[in-house]
Parts: C-alpha cells; structure tokens; sequence
C-alpha cells in the first residue's frame, strides 16, 4: 500500500488538495484531532499536525498593530467568521482562541443585525474586565480587522452589518 502511494505521489502531487480538503474541514468545525492523514514522501509528511497553522494571504499593512494581529490571528487559525455568522455557529467557542472575547463579538454578528460600536464594546467587556479606554480601543481594533477581513462592513451612522 505505501509503495503505490509512493508512486502515486510521485506522478501527481496532491498537496493542493489536501490543503483546500482541510481548509473546507475546518470552515465546517470538524476538529484536525479526528483526522490523520499520512502520505509519506522521504520520510516527511505532506499534511501538518493538529495545530499547524495557515499561512495569512492578504494584505493587513493598512491595520494598526492590534488590528493586524486579531485579523492574522483569525485567518491563520482557519475560522470564517461570515460562514459562521450565516450559518449561526461560533468557531470561537469550540477552540482556544486569543482574544477571549471574540467569541462573544461572533454571538454579536449571529444576530444577522446591524449593530453599532457600543454594542461590540459590551460583548467585550462581557468577557474581559478592562478600563473604559482600553474597551474603546480593543473595540476599534475589532471593528478594523473585521472590515480588513471583510466580515462586515460599515452602513453609515456609526452602525456596521454582517456581511
């Protein structure tokens, strides 16, 4: 069995399609623990472990520093917040994830209703307890990396929606 996917391996290289299966598993919450998959090239594995990471491709140079890494955080660690938000599930509360409170700021877009800055500064402060400025900022840092990930979008008047 390992001497045909050997061969297999050599006249066609699957890494692609592994990557976009896992991809698609992890949108759809099925944990990496529940799947092993082993195709062995001299010795190396094609699929990471459990924990492995993804790699950011998009452009967040435009984000302040805090901002960049809840939206690098989000993307490497493979969770569709708009896919959840329509589908009404939170990836959030199945993983361990930094910032805490992302968790609650994904109950907030499950609503499916826009909402404004005051109400994703209370989910946040559901979670964490932190002085009134640094709620403000954490706040405008989620608001930012969530329109850079085109979760949502602002409708005018300080009020953003789901996308």
């Amino acid at each position: 069995m390992r001497q045909r996917l050997l061969s297999l391996q050599e006249r066609i290289d699957v890494t692609k399609l592994l990557h976009g299966v896992q991809t698609f598993l992890d949108r759809h919450g099925v944990p990496r623990s529940s799947i092993k998959v082993e195709l062995v090239k001299a010795g190396k594995s094609l699929i990471g472990s459990a924990d492995c990471k993804f790699e950011s491709t998009r452009d967040f140079s435009g984000l302040s520093h805090h901002a960049r890494r809840i939206a690098t955080a989000v993307e490497r660690a493979g969770i569709d917040m708009a896919a959840d938000a329509r589908q009404g599930a939170n990836s959030f509360k199945s993983t361990r994830f930094r910032p805490e409170y992302m968790g609650e700021i994904q109950e907030l877009l499950n609503s499916r209703k826009p909402f404004t800055s005051r109400e994703v500064k209370l989910a946040i402060g559901r979670v964490v307890e932190l002085s009134p400025s640094s709620i403000n900022n954490c706040s405008s840092f989620v608001i930012s990396a969530l329109e850079a990930l085109g979760v949502i979008t602002q409708v005018g008047g300080g009020l953003y929606a789901p996308n």
